[in-house]
């Protein structure tokens, strides 16, 4: 049964079915996350593809979170938390919990855009992880699902792999120098990272000094842009996960 110190059921903030009370979807849903984020669920905001991926880490072999898979758990923690509320709770929340049992169990009309939020919210609210850790994740994954080698890797490969590393260890580094002239240069207030990617494209484009000096940051891609961007400055999430840094007044250049 998933547990939490104070139950969904009890906020004050309530959420409709068809004309009914019912429990609150981000209540549930901060409930079902934090549940969620303890068995090692957690997620990554992809900005560059504009999409979040969820994963069940922390085991011997990572596993991929689908959707569907999501559906099923929301559903079945949203039955187990009105369960569990009928009766653990006030007379009112009790009320909400029947009515959420209810419905989600019936499958009435407006449940699916009900329990859809709720996921939504769930995802917005796992966990998160970083990028290196994703990357790790995927490469798990590709390795675990691709079939078995009958050599193992070359003395030439494992070197190409070491110095490739080196390598994008430079990059970011000089990145990280150039982004801390670059950034006071922008306008002062909150800008959203496609706003930020967008005026360092647009830099890079009119910079030939910076294309033939150092053509491997020029062609660095959103994604490790984004990463480098947070070892420089501090990137906030908003609403919506809405994702922006600010550039405060006095770093505007003279």
């Amino acid at each position: 049964m998933l547990t939490t110190k104070a139950h969904p059921a009890l906020a004050r903030s309530v959420d409709e079915i068809d004309g009914t009370s019912v429990i609150s979807r981000d209540a549930l849903a901060a409930s079902i996350a934090a549940d969620l984020g303890e068995t090692g669920i957690v997620a990554f905001d992809d900005a560059y593809a504009e999409r979040t991926y969820v994963y069940r880490h922390g085991l011997d072999m990572p596993a991929r979170v689908t959707r569907a898979d999501l559906d099923e758990l929301t559903r079945a923690a949203v039955l187990d938390y009105a369960r569990t509320a009928l009766d653990d709770v006030d007379a009112r929340a009790r009320a909400r919990a029947a009515a959420t049992l209810r419905a989600v169990s019936s499958r009435a009309t407006g449940v699916t855009t009900y329990l859809r939020r709720v996921r939504a919210r769930v995802v917005e609210l796992l966990p998160e992880i970083d990028e290196d850790v994703h990357d790790a994740l995927r490469a798990a994954l590709r390795s675990a699902s691709a079939p078995p080698s009958s050599t193992a890797p070359s003395r030439t490969a494992s070197a190409r792999a070491a110095r490739r590393a080196d390598s994008d260890a430079a990059d970011r580094e000089q990145l990280q120098g150039i982004l801390g002239s670059w950034l006071p240069l922008l306008a002062p207030g909150e800008h959203d990272l496609g706003d930020v990617w967008a005026a360092w494209t647009d830099a890079v484009a009119r910079s030939e000094k910076l294309r033939v000096s150092q053509p491997r940051v020029a062609r660095i891609g959103r994604t490790r842009f984004y990463a480098t961007l947070a070892d420089v400055t501090t990137v906030q999430t908003g609403a919506a996960r809405r994702r922006f840094i600010v550039i405060p007044a006095a770093a505007k250049a003279a």
